[in-house]
């Protein structure tokens, strides 16, 4: 029979085993930083617009990127009357990533400057979001539709 000392010292090991099997946590926001870059801050209908969201890793140490799905990364498009959310993150079977210390993740996409109908945009002035799931790391970048 276990007495309540043992108890206590099974699950003070438990603890301990799996502090050691974590992965990193990322102890300081200055460590990681977003960047958004688009191919244009002024666009015509039929343009697409090309991005990048980059996630730089200035620790000295590999951080891991969980996430709670095989979506990683997403963006929204917000102006006047318009709010549209895209997810172009999403990986099969890959709910985790990891960038080395001193490097970064890009992840690519392409918009064609059209709602959810296929309708093009009315002109406007827009800015895009873009954003992993899940985590506090974002960037926006402002864009005008002639």
């Amino acid at each position: 029979m276990m007495t309540p000392k043992k108890y206590f010292l099974f699950f003070v090991s438990i603890v301990i085993v799996q502090s050691f099997n974590c992965d990193k946590i990322i102890d300081s926001e200055d460590e990681i930083s977003t960047e958004m870059k688009i191919s244009n801050e002024v666009f015509n209908h039929g343009e697409i617009l090309n991005g990048e969201f980059i996630i730089h890793n200035n620790s000295n140490e590999t951080r891991i990127f969980h996430f709670s799905s095989s979506c990683q990364f997403g963006y929204r498009v917000k102006g006047g009357d318009v709010d549209l959310y895209r997810t172009d993150g999403c990986r099969m079977n890959q709910s985790k990533f990891e960038i080395m210390a001193g490097q970064s993740k890009v992840f690519e996409f392409e918009y064609s400057l059209k709602d959810f109908d296929g309708e093009y945009l009315p002109s406007g002035v827009y800015k895009i979001h873009g954003f992993l799931y899940d985590m506090d790391y974002n960037e926006n970048r402002s864009f005008q539709i002639k």
